[in-house]
Formats: structure tokens, sequence, C-alpha cells
């Protein structure tokens, strides 16, 4: 979706839902009613985000339990643990060793 498209689509809703509460479904599982948040603020990126219209959530759109959390951190240390090995791989072959 681009910003075009989402003005269309607000357009066509603004003279009859002007104030109702813009929100975010989230991911969460929930009955009844699905599961959301409200949106804090949005406007268009800067720096590295430059050229896309970001939207920010009042929560964050998903929770993590401690085992997804572990686990996630678990590989990112495995990566760079990885790396890292490679790095001096590489610089003991280039030494000659």
């Amino acid at each position: 979706m681009n910003v075009r498209e989402l003005h269309a689509i607000l357009s066509r809703f603004l003279d009859k839902h002007g104030d109702d509460p813009v929100v975010i479904r989230r991911s969460d599982p929930s009955m009844g009613a699905v599961a959301m948040t409200g949106v804090h603020n949005a406007g268009p990126g800067f720096d590295w985000e430059h050229g896309k219209f970001m939207i920010f959530p009042d929560e964050p759109l998903f929770k993590h339990d401690d085992e997804t959390q572990i686990r996630a951190l678990r590989q990112q240390i495995d990566g760079l643990v990885w790396e890292n090995g490679n790095l001096k791989r590489s610089g003991r072959q280039q030494k000659g060793g």
C-alpha cells in the first residue's frame, strides 16, 4: 500500500466516520473482537526511513513470551559468534597461518 492508496480509502470514510478512532490490528489471539491498539502518531520517515509514511502504534503490535525472546536472543548471539569466528579464520588465512 502506498500513501495515495491509503488516502483514497480514508477519503471514502471521512464523511460518515471522520471521528472514529484509528486502530491497528494486533497479532494477539482474542475472543470476540480482534485485539487492537490505537495509533499514537503518523507521518513521513526521515534518515533511513526517508520516502516512507510511518504509523506509530500506541502499543507493540505483538507480544513475545519469555521463551520466544530467549530464542531470538540466542539466534542473534549464535550469528555474531559465527560471524566472529569467520572473521578470525579469514584473518589467519591472510597472514598465512
